[in-house]
Formats: structure tokens, C-alpha cells, sequence
């Protein structure tokens, strides 16, 4: 066999693999499967496709499951689909949490979507 097929064939099965991987984030799903987040592999690759931050997502989960919140999947989905900051929803959640002041899911998707950090909503609220 000519060497040119043998290295057309190497860069072809490494372009194969490389967007395989890209194409099913297979690490974050061992990730999340390893800090007990209830994620399969078909809906990272779903949001994926659909240009959804999945290591965002999967971190989100990580840290809402940490602190005992249950936001599922979709609803971190869909606060990024509607253009809300998931970082700030997360955050200012589990601040909530820790200092016991009641914040749902939705209160929190609302405050960010008036253009307010949820963060210092609830450090206003601590202050009070």
C-alpha cells in the first residue's frame, strides 16, 4: 500500500473521531454520570445541534445538585433559548439557598429577564 493512502486514511479516521466526539460530548456525560446528574447522552447531543452551551448546562446542573435544588434540564434550556443568563439565574440561586431565603426557578428567571442580577436581588433581600 502506498504510504499517501496510509496517511489519508490516519487524517480521515482522526477527522472521523474528533467530530464524533465533538458531535457526542461523551466526556460531559461521564462528567454529569459521575456527580449523579440524571443526563443521558442523546440530550447533550440533542442540545448540541441546537447550540445550547452543554458544559454550561452540565455544570449548572452540578452545582444546583450540590446544594440540593432540582432544576431539570429543560429549564436551563429554555432560560438560555429565551436569551436569560444562566449563570446569574444558578448563582443567585444557590446564594438564596444558602442563606434560606425562598426563590423559586421561575422568580428567579423573571428577575433576570428584567435586566436585574439575581445575585444582588437576594443580598437586597438579606439586607432587609
Amino acid at each position: 500500500m502506498n504510504i499517501a493512502y496510509i496517511i489519508i486514511i490516519v487524517l480521515s479516521s482522526l477527522f472521523v473521531l474528533w467530530f464524533l466526539f465533538y458531535l457526542f460530548p461523551v466526556g460531559l456525560w461521564f462528567t454529569a454520570q459521575l456527580e449523579g446528574v440524571s443526563i443521558t447522552l442523546w440530550e447533550l447531543t440533542l442540545m448540541n445541534l441546537r447550540k445550547i452551551p452543554v458544559k454550561l448546562i452540565v455544570a449548572s446542573l452540578v452545582n444546583l445538585k450540590n446544594v440540593d435544588l432540582n432544576i431539570k434540564t429543560n429549564q436551563l434550556e429554555a432560560l438560555f433559548i429565551s436569551g436569560g443568563s444562566i449563570g446569574n439565574v444558578v448563582k443567585g440561586m444557590i446564594l438564596a439557598k444558602e442563606k434560606n431565603i425562598p426563590l423559586g426557578f421561575e422568580d428567579a428567571c423573571a428577575i433576570d429577564r428584567k435586566g436585574y442580577s439575581v445575585i444582588k436581588v437576594v443580598e437586597e433581600k438579606l439586607k432587609d
